[in-house]
């Protein structure tokens, strides 16, 4: 046969084969290379490394840290997927160049469990960790309970303490959990730590808080030989005194306990302070006076009317009598201490509006007394006595005289 005709007839063919639904021949086929990249922190590699069109074709990655992404550099191709590895695509009518990419490896993490007793919580600083890492943990008690110890559960880590709270330990290279235990706090005894005095005035009484430590709760009460308007709160410790608690210094006892023995006692001084000059009397109640001189401590002493009146001696001695038992006009002593702590005694007269002692040297405004002049002028003259502005002064005075008086009564 004629070769020329033979060249031209498989030409023929190779070129109409696809009208006509032949396939073209694989030693008749045009193969395009596949070139793979790499940026460095790996390789990668193609099968085939050519292939003609329609071909499938698989890229492999072989990682130097963590596979990332292939890159189509050229040729167009649709990847089956750009992260996964290996990965495939057809081939083209051209040449193919993908680039593999590459990321560091993350170091692996592991979970830290934690755990608790139902007395209370526990934490970690971190819910993973890498190996190496250093984690905190940390235990908090529930009320009436204290953290007793760690228990690891699983993980095999290893505790700095494991009655340490919070505690550390270094991350294994696997998972951990652990437990946090807690026990009861051991109850204590009460012991008072408040003060064992307290000082309050008659008449305007006070209050005054115990206070104590020890396991909770915590009762208070008295004992002894507590006055009348005295008590205690036995919750909150905080003790009433009430105005009308007599004066002076009472001593008593304060119990505290919770049933944890030994109670704690406390030996309690109470000073309510008494009357001086210038207070009025009584502190509670309607005001009868103002008070002139106090004694065994201010607990005892007398006080001076509210009132005066104007007349000669015999109706002042009448006056003084009418106020009522225990009042009486009073004597040359008496008078002249009242006037020597005038300003006191008008102070406290002044504050209840009451009328105030007369501060004059003038005749007119001199004050009876009982204190007879037997020595002078005879027995119809008494003494009266006035201010004179710096001293008192006393005068004998004809009785039949009009001078201004004044009752004192004694408590």
């Amino acid at each position: 046969m004629n070769k020329k005709f033979v060249l031209g007839f498989t030409a023929l063919l190779l070129c109409f084969a696809p009208y006509w639904g032949l396939t073209t021949p694989a030693w008749a086929a045009t193969y395009y290379p596949v070139t793979v990249q790499n940026d460095g922190n790996g390789t990668a590699s193609a099968n085939p490394t050519k292939a003609a069109t329609g071909t499938q074709v698989t890229i492999t990655a072989t990682p130097g840290g963590q596979f990332k992404q292939w890159v189509v550099v050229s040729g167009g191709v649709t990847l089956s997927n750009t992260t996964a590895n290996p990965a495939t695509f057809s081939m083209p009518a051209s040449n193919v160049t993908i680039r593999a990419e590459f990321e560091p490896t993350l170091p692996s993490t592991y979970s830290v469990t934690m755990q608790n007793d139902g007395n209370g919580s526990a934490s970690a600083s971190s819910a993973s960790a890498t190996a190496g890492a250093t984690v905190t943990i940390t235990a908090t008690p529930s009320a009436g309970y204290q953290f007793k110890q760690w228990v690891v559960v699983s993980g095999g880590a290893t505790l700095s303490s494991t009655t340490t709270n919070p505690d550390t330990f270094t991350m294994p290279s696997n998972a951990v959990t652990i437990k946090a235990e807690f026990e009861l706090i051991p109850p204590t005894s009460a012991t008072i730590t408040s003060a064992n005095n307290t000082r309050v005035t008659r008449g305007t009484g006070g209050s005054f808080t115990v206070t104590a430590t020890g396991t909770a709760p915590i009762i208070y009460s008295l004992n002894g030989t507590v006055p009348t308007g005295v008590s205690i709160n036995g919750s909150s410790g905080e003790i009433t005194i009430a105005g009308t608690t007599a004066a002076g210094t009472h001593t008593f006892t304060i119990i505290a306990s919770n049933g944890t023995l030994p109670d704690a006692t406390q030996g309690f001084t109470l000073y309510v302070d008494a009357y001086a000059i210038g207070d009025v009397y009584p502190y509670l109640g309607a005001p009868m006076g103002v008070v002139v001189s106090v004694s065994n401590g201010g607990l005892n002493g007398k006080f001076i009317s509210l009132d005066e009146g104007r007349g000669d001696l015999s109706a002042a001695g009448t006056w003084c009598t009418n106020h009522g038992a225990g009042w009486y006009l009073p004597s040359q002593a008496e008078m002249t201490s009242v006037l020597q702590n005038n300003v006191a005694i008008n102070g406290g007269l002044a504050g209840i509006s009451a009328t105030q002692l007369r501060l004059s040297s003038s005749n007119v405004d001199h004050h009876w007394t009982s204190t007879v002049d037997i020595a002078g002028s005879g027995p119809d003259y008494n003494f009266a006595v006035y201010w004179d502005g710096a001293n008192v002064q006393s005068v004998s005075t004809i009785n039949s005289n009009t001078r201004y008086y004044r009752a004192i009564c004694g408590f």
